[in-house]
């Protein structure tokens, strides 16, 4: 399994507001805001140091015309965590809190099955070594990961080294909840809570 790798080696575009908004100015710096795939405004907001927040419950008010309470809201307000924390900074929260829950899912998950699986990029000789190198070896003139594609280079077709665009691995939940498996096999079918869930929300 995967996981890790982009945690420890800067693979979501997430990370460029933290180069951009604490990383001195040189011209690989220059390099990277030219060339990093997010969009102009991440970039004048990070290079500024210019804070944002998300505001939870939109999705649900708007797709499902549910009312969220506004003192929950007030209390639920995301803001930007690129301000003041460096590449490293970054990476060493994504590991400690959000890896965190996906390896317990992955363990139990693949446990289930009767599979063992193993994450290569968890090695902690691996992150030890990661986590004592300067972020441009992982972020490079508009690279993600670019220590790793390095490393792999020779080793893998050069399309798939420096390929930027991301392949999820996407469950498909949308024909899960509709019923169309197209399995036919005993458990193939949603699970009622699904229909309680979708039930209870046309309701509201």
């Amino acid at each position: 399994d995967g996981q890790g790798a982009d945690e420890s080696n800067a693979g979501y575009l997430r990370y460029w507001r933290n180069l951009f908004a604490m990383q001195s100015f040189n011209k690989d710096y220059l390099a990277s805001l030219f060339f990093a795939p997010i969009n102009f405004r991440q970039k004048i907001r990070s290079v500024f140091r210019i804070e944002g927040t998300s505001t939870p419950g939109s999705i649900l008010e708007k797709r499902f015309k549910i009312k969220i309470n506004d003192e929950y809201r007030a209390k639920r307000v995301i803001k930007d965590r690129y301000v003041g924390i460096t590449v490293n900074k970054a990476l060493h929260n994504s590991i400690t809190f959000n890896l965190k829950n996906l390896l317990r899912n992955i363990d139990s998950n693949s446990m289930a099955n009767s599979i063992e699986s193993r994450q290569p990029f968890m090695d902690f000789r691996l992150i030890s070594f990661l986590n004592s190198i300067p972020s441009n070896y992982k972020l490079h003139k508009g690279w993600t990961k670019y220590l790793a594609r390095i490393a792999f280079k020779d080793k893998l077709p050069e399309n798939v080294v420096w390929r930027k665009d991301k392949l999820v691995w996407q469950q498909p939940s949308r024909s899960w909840i509709s019923g169309s498996f197209g399995l036919g096999g005993p458990g193939s079918q949603p699970w009622p809570a699904f229909y309680q869930i979708f039930d209870i929300i046309n309701l509201v």
